[in-house]
């Protein structure tokens, strides 16, 4: 096809025109991406927190009295039941001062029974008239005053007993021996540290869990108890610090209502069976709280861009345009939980968000 020589210099004058000027023609570029329509779900998310654990009771066991021990029965990890011996400490000098006072009791005893003879005597000749009533006045509180001599008597002698009764010194529960710092022959002074006990039957971890977290746990439980609120709680699970997870089940039974102005955090205990003792009081470990999350939106990680302090999505609108949207997410790993930012039937860019610029056209 023969074209016009005039028209075509004038075409390829036009060329050189653009070229020459430097002009860059913009050249329609057509993008395609993932997108997914939001909708809500609910959100089970095991939320993990740093754990102390504990003996459901702890005592330490002091002696209450002085001398050298003379018996000691217990080694650090012995297991130790209500009642047991744990020391005896040197009772010559307490068993001398309970017959000392078994003594003085018995004297008083028969001061108070000589006395008794000598009122009843005089009340007889009294009544005959042969003596005064000073006489029997007097011997009536002569008999009042052995009395109370023996009274007193008595209390001595249970005093001493109580103090012959703290050279033995027993474990005052079941449990685990976490301290055993004495030898025998060593000497000790009331104070002195005997054993320390932690009950361990069952185990306590103390945790944190955040004022959100619990007001989460709080929905749909407003206006019952705080008893009826622990009881309604799922079961809780512990790692353990080599990973593993401990095969019973705990539950949460106590949450202080006190929030740390510093942290946020409200103090949080769990408690779990340990029949078999293989938790420690002292361990370190990770309670496992199965959040529930009702009608929560849930997007892919790859849907968002983190820039400095701000989480955004690109949301698309009817026009097929992206244009950022701030959001305020809770992390789950490979997903997340919108809570403000995104509503049902938005349509975001779900992968390559990265790549999205704003006001770019996306094409479906």
């Amino acid at each position: 096809m023969n074209m016009n020589p005039q028209k075509s210099l004038q075409a390829m004058l036009a060329i050189l025109l653009v070229t020459g000027c430097g002009l860059n023609v913009p050249k329609e570029k057509h993008t395609s991406f993932d997108t997914l329509t939001v909708q809500t779900q609910n959100v089970e998310y095991p939320a993990r927190y740093n754990a102390t654990l504990e003996g459901l009771n702890e005592v330490v066991v002091t002696s209450i009295c002085s001398g050298a021990v003379t018996e000691y029965n217990v080694s650090i990890g012995d297991l130790v039941r209500k009642g047991d011996v744990l020391a005896r400490i040197d009772e010559r000098q307490a068993r001398a001062a309970v017959d000392n006072a078994h003594a003085n009791l018995l004297a008083a005893q028969a001061s108070q029974n000589t006395a008794r003879l000598e009122m009843e005597s005089n009340r007889n000749l009294f009544q005959k008239e042969i003596v005064s009533s000073y006489m029997l006045e007097t011997a009536t509180n002569a008999y009042n005053q052995a009395t109370a001599a023996v009274a007193q008597a008595e209390a001595a002698l249970k005093a001493a007993k109580l103090q012959l009764s703290f050279c033995t010194i027993t474990s005052p529960i079941t449990g685990i021996v976490g301290s055993a710092p004495l030898n025998r022959g060593e000497l000790v002074s009331p104070g002195t540290v005997v054993a320390q006990v932690s009950e361990v039957s069952r185990i306590i971890a103390k945790f944190s869990i955040s004022e959100n977290e619990y007001l989460q746990l709080q929905e749909g439980l407003e206006g019952k108890t705080l008893k009826q609120f622990l009881a309604s709680l799922p079961d809780v699970s512990l790692e353990l610090k080599n990973g593993s997870v401990y095969k019973e089940k705990g539950r949460i039974v106590r949450i202080s209502n006190v929030v740390d102005p510093l942290t946020g955090a409200m103090r949080a205990q769990a408690e779990f069976p340990n029949p078999d003792g293989v938790l420690a009081s002292g361990n370190m470990g990770t309670v496992i709280v199965p959040f529930t999350y009702a009608d929560q939106i849930v997007i892919p990680a790859s849907a968002i861009v983190r820039q400095l302090d701000r989480t955004i999505v690109w949301k698309v609108g009817a026009d097929s345009l992206a244009h950022s949207t701030q959001v305020q997410t809770f992390d789950m790993g490979t997903s997340l939980c919108v809570f403000e930012g995104l509503k049902t039937g938005d349509v975001i860019v779900s992968s390559g968000a990265i790549n999205v610029v704003d006001g770019q056209k996306v094409i479906f």
